[in-house]
């Protein structure tokens, strides 16, 4: 398959509000994300910490 027979897929709005959680948080840690509210701003801030200190950000999941 070529380029060209994707160009009609539409690319996923990383900065919705209407994303569940567990998909919002995979988007600010992978930096797709931009915070958009204080919630998320700190929650960046808890993510970046986790990082610092070495470890590896583990996301609850629903299931899916």
């Amino acid at each position: 398959m070529n380029k060209d027979e994707f160009s009609h897929i539409k690319r996923p709005d990383y900065n919705s509000m209407d994303l569940e959680m567990e998909t919002i948080m995979v988007y600010l840690i992978l930096g797709a994300r931009t915070p958009q509210n204080d919630d998320e701003r700190e929650l960046l801030k808890e993510i970046n910490q986790i990082k610092k200190d070495g470890y590896t950000v583990d996301i609850p999941s629903n299931g899916i």
